[in-house]
């Protein structure tokens, strides 16, 4: 039995949206009609894609391998569009970029959209993890992390490294400091992200690797909290020195400690980099980091 497209979509946008009210509004119908497509797909397959858990629309289990089938699927037919729409220029187009890292990502996001001015960019924030999920449902195009995925499923090009860096108000005394060491943070408070980040991650295996033990002043998951935190004295931040967002009241100083290094990829899906026309956003989003870090599109 061939799949019905159209009550395929209408699925898709109620579980990727989690609302029949949000899915309606954005594929331009009425939420009977959706209703009535998601009921009939359910219906002539016997199968039940969603269920509504805690007020919100959620697809079973059946329902998120579908869904996954369904954005891969519409993901590939936006590509399609695009090997025969604009095939002259850039001059629009939609371009969806994930990222665990804000400061490096958006860096290459403003130089870009200057490039492209008509090139409507979005950026999904999050764990590397949320990031590479997002890559292989199709719902971002390309991403901007500190972690490669799966080989058999991403290709990854190193694009930056960075070491770690303390971060402190500007008249703290290790401001003046060249370089900052563990011996110097001996009990002091530190200002720490969540276990399950890379920062976090790296930071520990350097503490056990020296056989330090910080004292953590506080736990933040957010690398913009932790920023907050140390402007209200609440303890010394670790964060990767490129990714320090500026913020005159504050100075970074390395940290001085072997293998507190991170290098920051360039991700895509290894299947979707085959249908990349040779004028597509995604492309010229490539080329463009690429070339902004030195190196060129192969």
């Amino acid at each position: 039995m061939i799949i019905n497209l159209s009550q395929l979509k209408s699925f898709a946008a109620v579980a990727n949206e989690g609302s029949f009210t949000k899915a309606a509004r954005t594929l331009g119908l009425t939420q009977s009609t959706l209703s009535m497509q998601v009921a009939s797909l359910e219906k002539g397959y016997n199968v039940k894609l969603l269920e509504r858990k805690r007020g919100a629309i959620k697809p079973t289990a059946l329902g998120q391998v579908m869904l996954d089938v369904a954005n891969r699927l519409f993901a590939l037919q936006d590509d399609a569009a695009a090997l025969v729409c604009d095939a002259d220029n850039l001059g629009g187009g939609v371009l969806r970029v994930g990222s665990d890292s804000p400061a490096t990502v958006l860096e290459f996001i403003a130089t870009f959209a200057k490039l492209h001015p008509g090139v409507e960019v979005s950026l999904s924030l999050g764990s590397a993890e949320e990031a590479l999920a997002g890559l292989m449902n199709c719902t971002t195009d390309i991403a901007v992390l500190s972690k490669t995925g799966s080989a058999r499923k991403f290709e990854a090009v190193a694009v930056r490294k960075s070491g770690l860096a303390c971060v402190v108000p500007q008249d703290h005394p290790l401001a003046s400091r060249p370089l900052i060491g563990f011996d110097d943070l001996h009990k002091r408070a530190l200002v720490l992200r969540q276990e399950g980040s890379q920062t976090r991650a790296v930071f520990d295996v350097a503490c056990q690797e020296a056989q330090f033990v910080p004292r953590t002043g506080l736990e933040i998951s957010s690398r913009e909290g932790m920023l907050e935190a140390v402007r209200r004295g609440l303890g010394i931040g670790i964060i990767w020195e490129k990714e320090f967002n500026g913020d005159p009241r504050l100075k970074t100083v390395p940290l001085d400690v072997p293998a507190t290094e991170l290098t920051a990829y360039l991700v895509y899906q290894r299947e979707r980099r085959k249908s990349w026309p040779h004028n597509s956003v995604i492309k010229a989003f490539y080329m463009h980091v690429m070339e902004a870090c030195g190196a060129t599109f192969e």
